[in-house]
């Protein structure tokens, strides 16, 4: 036969049980982890640097492309026309890296309003 003040009992006990075993596993003097409701400074501040990289990045890579995209430097200088093409790719690298760490931060941002 069920006895539901038995089973009321183990339920409470073990439910008391679980409660002291973490209690006792939190360490002393902890404070509850506040909710958090806006970006750290140290996100803000990067957002804020972000936000003033990504025109300037998007400007150096439009100055290099109308460099590379005359004709005539190709034939006075291969080289240097190989080394704007390599800077170029590191300017779109990067610019990709700034685009993500911003999107991530936004997103954050977004979720924490």
């Amino acid at each position: 036969m069920f006895d539901p003040r038995g089973h009321r009992l183990r339920v409470l006990v073990n439910a008391a049980r679980a409660a002291k075993s973490a209690a006792a596993a939190a360490p002393i003097g902890a404070a509850p982890k506040r909710e958090q409701k806006k970006l750290s400074y140290k996100d803000e501040r990067r957002l804020t640097e972000l936000n003033a990289l990504l025109p300037k990045t998007q400007k150096e890579i439009s100055a290099l492309e109308a460099r590379l995209g005359d004709a005539d430097l190709y034939a006075k200088s291969p080289a240097e026309a190989a080394k704007l093409g390599q800077e170029l790719e590191s300017k779109r690298n990067s610019l990709e890296e700034f685009e993500m760490e911003w999107l991530e931060l936004e997103e954050k941002r977004e979720a924490l309003a």
